[in-house]
């Protein structure tokens, strides 16, 4: 059932079947008759491309009584369980916005270089064939858009306006390489998708070796935490009743991590692989690497890789590479 949590915003919950989120946070802007845009809505992320997902989605919006072809969609990132279901929902009469970069890695869902990318975190990471994952795999594989939809970018700093709302782009850059939100300043809400998330760490992954993608992720953690918020509205998990407690936390978390994995690489002496140091971090839960599965292996693997190079950034440890897999080291 459809929750009202803004007058005229509605927060649809659609539950995933056997997987570890169980399910999204949707939210909806009902269309209003003033302002621009009247009378159409807007829709935030979707959900897995699922045959369950797709018509729990479609239930929310039959409650409300509204029309795929009155409703655009506004995806805050590019993982699957955001976007997957854009190939069901875009029809001619609606539009799909995504940032720029974001937009990227969606329609490159359908091409093999994205997959062979995949293959080459694990050589990077130094990940034994064992643990390696596979492309048909990945969450990701199954659960993408059918193919490709046309994509309308949008630029931190624009303006949508929906339901009488008027809704900034911002930057949320860090979990994937160009998350965004929508902050409503007078209510004082932000629709932030994953990226203050309640018990739960949002993965940083080594996307490339360009970027330092955990130092983009806590700076945009702390220009979050300097917004005058009084709701951040999360993709997953519980509200937060206390939002810069726990961007803190989050920031706590990525220090303590840091700090365990130079101290791994201290230990060990010689130049090891993320790998190395992945296999004896805990993880979820207190989870060892045995522990999880083949899927959450690549997660961590990648995760470490962003940690250890924001370690080389910092001049914390150095950095060399053997073949095509990146070993680090005391300096």
């Amino acid at each position: 059932m459809a929750v009202e949590i803004l007058p005229g915003v509605f927060q649809l919950d659609v539950p995933f079947v056997k997987h570890p989120l169980r399910g999204i946070h949707d939210y909806l802007f009902k269309g209003s008759r003033e302002g621009q845009n009247r009378g159409r809505n807007l829709l935030i992320d979707t959900a897995l491309n699922h045959d369950a997902c797709n018509a729990s989605l479609r239930g929310h919006l039959e409650d409300l009584d509204v029309r795929l072809e009155e409703t655009d969609i506004f995806l805050t990132h590019m993982h699957v369980d955001h976007c997957g279901l854009i190939s069901r929902l875009k029809c001619s009469e609606n539009k799909v916005y995504a940032s720029e970069t974001d937009r990227v890695y969606i329609d490159a869902f359908q091409l093999p270089s994205h997959w062979r990318w995949l293959t080459q975190t694990n050589t990077w990471c130094g990940v034994p064939e064992e643990h390696a994952l596979k492309p048909e795999e990945h969450v990701a594989h199954s659960n993408r858009p059918a193919f490709s939809v046309p994509i309308e970018t949008v630029r931190p700093g624009d303006t949508l306006s929906y339901g009488g709302y008027a809704l900034s782009v911002v930057d949320l850059a860090g979990h994937t390489p160009g998350q965004v939100g929508l902050w409503h300043e007078p209510t004082g809400s932000l629709f932030g998708g994953d990226h203050v998330l309640n018990r739960i760490s949002p993965n940083i992954t080594t996307w490339d070796l360009d970027h330092d993608y955990l130092e983009i992720f806590c700076d945009s953690l702390k220009r979050v935490r300097s917004m005058p918020l009084r709701g951040l509205y999360p993709a997953h998990g519980a509200p937060l009743a206390n939002i810069n407690g726990r961007i803190d936390e989050l920031l706590e978390h990525h220090a303590v991590r840091l700090a365990a994995m130079e101290s791994l690489v201290q230990v060990a002496g010689r130049p090891v692989p993320a790998f190395y140091v992945a296999k004896d971090i805990e993880w979820s839960k207190g989870d060892k690497f045995t522990d999880i599965s083949i899927q959450q292996k690549w997660f961590a693997c990648s995760e470490t890789l962003a940690h250890l190079r924001h370690l080389v950034n910092k001049k914390k440890l150095d950095s060399q590479w053997n073949e095509e897999t990146l070993y680090f080291s005391p300096l």
